[in-house]
C-alpha cells in the first residue's frame, strides 16, 4: 500500500451538465425538457469510446429519456467534438462533465447539472504518500484542498464539491 489511507480526503466531484451555446435564447432548462421537445439535436460523448458518454447514457436511462431521445442524438467522440457540435450548430445542446463546460465558458452556458439521485457524480481524492518526503508539506496542501479558498476555485473550474459520507 503506497497511500495512508486515513490521509485521503475527497476534495471535488464532477457532475453531466447540460450545455447550450450562448447566443441559445429559448434554451430548454432541465435534461427531462430534452425528452420533450422533438427538435432538439443533443451532442453526447460516444458511450463506447469516453465514460462521459457511459454516464449520459445511464442518466437517460434514469430519467426514462434513453428512447425519446435515440434518433436525436449527435454522438460526438469526446467532450471537446461534443463542444464543437454545438458550437458549429449540428446540435442545439450538448452533454458533458462540468469541466470540460469551464474551457469555452464564454462561448457556452451550463443551463441544468444532473440530478445526483439519477447518475452519481465522480469524487475526486487526494491522499498522502506512505513514504512522502516531506510530510509537514503534503499535510499543508492536503488541508488546502479542504479550504474554502480551494473550494471557491474548484467551483469556479465548474467541479462540485462532496457531501457528507462522498
Amino acid at each position: 500500500d503506497y497511500v495512508l489511507s486515513e490521509s485521503r480526503r475527497p476534495y471535488a466531484t464532477v457532475s453531466l451538465v447540460l450545455v447550450v451555446p450562448e447566443s441559445l435564447v429559448d434554451a430548454p432548462n432541465s435534461f427531462e425538457a430534452l425528452a420533450h421537445d422533438l427538435l432538439i439535436r443533443v451532442a453526447v460523448a460516444d458511450p463506447k469510446l469516453t465514460v462521459v458518454g457511459e454516464k449520459t447514457q445511464e442518466l437517460f436511462k434514469a430519467l426514462g429519456m434513453a428512447e425519446a431521445l435515440k434518433d436525436r442524438l449527435d454522438i460526438a467522440t469526446d467532450a471537446r467534438a461534443v463542444l464543437d457540435h454545438v458550437l458549429q450548430g449540428q446540435a442545439d445542446v450538448g452533454i458533458m462533465f462540468g469541466p470540460d463546460a469551464y474551457v469555452q465558458r464564454e462561448r457556452v452556458r451550463v443551463v441544468a447539472i444532473a440530478p445526483e439521485q439519477a447518475v452519481r457524480p465522480i469524487v475526486h481524492s487526494l491522499a498522502m504518500e506512505r513514504y512522502c518526503p516531506n510530510r509537514p508539506l503534503c499535510e499543508e496542501f492536503l488541508a488546502f484542498s479542504q479550504s474554502q479558498e480551494a473550494q471557491n476555485i474548484l467551483i469556479e473550474l465548474g467541479y462540485g464539491l462532496p457531501g457528507p459520507g462522498q
